[in-house]
C-alpha cells in the first residue's frame, strides 16, 4: 500500500516475496505499508503488517529499525529501496528446519566435534517441544539483525544463546516480546550502558579502578555505538541502567554500571551491533599492518569477531597476529574453566558449524 504522506488516494500493489517493483510516481513523499490482501487498506492495525525499513544513509552503518510504515521521498533519486521483514514466515521456516534436522543433529554435532576437537554438542536452539513454538519468534529476529549487520544468522544465534540468552527463555514455552532482559547476566552486553550513551547523570563514565594509562580499556567505555553508526537511537532507548556490579576477573576489579534491555528484538540487535563493531575493529587492525592482511573468508571473520567480543583488545590482537596458527582445531584437553578466549572462540566456531550444516535458515 502507498499514499502521499500529506494526504491523497491510497494505491495498492501485489508484491512478490523478492524482486524489484517499478511504480511510476510524481515527486512527493509517500508512505508505504504492507497488509494482507483480505485486510481493509484504510485501516493500519499494529501487528497486521509486514514490517518495513529503509537502508542506511551515511554516516549510519545500518538502516532504521523495522516499522509498520515508512515514508520515502521520491524525486531526490530515481529509485528507492525498502526492505521487508517477514518475521512470521522466517520464524516458521527456521522452526520447521530445526525440527526436520532433529534425527541428524547428533551426527552433525559429532562431525563438528571431530573437526575442531572441542565439544560441539551444544544445542543453543529454541526447544523443539510444541509448547515452545511461540519462542521461535527469536529466529526471525536473528535473521533480521544478522542481515542488517552483515553476519550469518547461525553465528549470531550461537553467540547470543551461548552468552546466556537461552537461559532467559521461559520453561513454560511462552514468549513475551517485551520481556526485560538482564544485559550483564544473560546476553553478554556488559558495557552496553556505556556504549549506547545510556549512563545516568552522576555515574562515572569509566570505572574508577581503570588506570589513567589504560588507553585501550578506557576507549572501550568511551566508544558510542550510536554515534558511530552501529545502533539506531530508537534501539538504544531500550537500554536502561540497573545497578553497579563489582566484577573481579583475571586479577582485575572493576565497578561496572550495568543495565537491562527492554525486549528481545532490541537485545538481539544490540548483540549484532557489538559483533559488527568488533569485527570492523579487528579487520581495521589487520588492514593497518605492513603489508595489510585481508580477511576475506567467513570462518576468519567469525574467529576475529568472537575473539574480540569475548576479550580485551590486546588479547584479540594477539590471536589475530597468529590467525593462521590459531584458527585450527584445538590441541590437547579442554581448559579447566571458561576463561580461555582461544578455546571459547574455537568452540563457538564448532557449534556454529553444525548449525550451518543443519541449514535451518536456508530456504529449500
Amino acid at each position: 500500500m502507498l499514499a502521499p504522506s500529506t494526504g491523497g488516494p491510497t494505491e495498492s500493489l501485489r508484491l512478490p516475496l523478492s524482486g524489484v517493483v517499478h511504480v511510476p510516481l510524481t515527486d512527493d513523499t509517500y508512505r508505504f505499508w504492507v497488509i494482507p490482501r483480505s485486510a481493509d487498506p484504510t485501516a493500519v492495525l499494529d501487528g497486521d503488517q509486514v514490517r518495513l525499513s529503509l537502508p542506511p544513509s551515511p554516516p549510519r552503518l545500518i538502516g532504521g529499525p523495522p516499522q509498520t510504515a515508512v515514508d520515502v521521498a521520491i524525486g531526490a533519486a530515481p529509485a528507492a529501496t525498502i526492505d521487508a521483514h517477514l518475521r512470521a514466515y522466517d520464524a516458521a521456516m527456521v522452526w520447521e528446519g530445526y525440527r526436520a534436522v532433529a534425527p541428524r543433529q547428533t551426527e552433525l554435532q559429532d562431525k563438528a566435534t571431530a573437526n575442531w576437537n572441542v565439544d560441539a554438542h551444544l544445542a543453543w536452539i529454541v526447544p523443539r517441544a510444541n509448547k515452545n513454538r511461540p519462542q521461535s519468534a527469536l529466529y526471525a529476529l536473528f535473521r533480521e539483525s544478522a542481515g542488517r549487520h552483515g553476519l550469518s544468522p547461525e553465528f549470531l544465534q550461537v553467540v547470543f544463546f551461548g552468552e546466556g540468552g537461552a537461559n532467559e527463555l521461559s520453561a513454560s514455552g511462552t514468549f513475551n516480546h517485551n520481556e526485560i532482559l538482564q544485559a550483564y547476566d544473560f546476553v553478554g552486553l556488559d558495557l552496553i550502558v556505556y556504549r549506547t550513551g545510556r549512563l545516568p547523570v552522576g555515574r562515572p563514565p569509566i570505572p574508577p579502578e581503570v588506570p589513567a594509562g589504560a588507553v585501550d580499556e578506557r576507549a572501550e567505555y568511551m566508544f558510542n555505538l550510536v554515534t558511530a553508526g552501529y545502533v539506531d537511537p530508537a534501539v538504544a532507548a531500550a537500554v536502561n541502567w540497573d545497578r553497579t556490579e563489582v566484577r573481579t576477573e583475571a586479577g582485575f576489579t572493576r565497578s561496572l554500571e550495568v543495565g537491562t534491555v527492554n525486549g528481545w528484538a532490541a537485545a538481539i540487535e544490540l548483540v549484532a551491533a557489538e559483533l559488527h563493531a568488533r569485527l570492523d575493529e579487528m579487520t581495521a587492525y589487520l588492514a593497518g599492518k605492513v603489508p595489510p592482511v585481508a580477511v576475506p573468508d567467513e570462518l576468519s571473520r567469525r574467529f576475529l569477531t568472537y575473539a574480540r567480543f569475548n576479550s580485551r583488545p590486546s588479547t584479540a590482537r594477539t590471536l589475530a597476529d597468529n590467525l593462521a596458527v590459531r584458527l585450527r582445531p584445538w590441541v590437547g584437553a579442554p581448559p579447566p574453566d571458561n576463561t580461555n578466549v582461544h578455546f571459547n572462540t574455537i568452540q563457538r566456531l564448532a557449534v556454529a558449524e553444525w548449525h550451518d550444516a543443519a541449514a535451518a535458515y536456508r530456504e529449500a
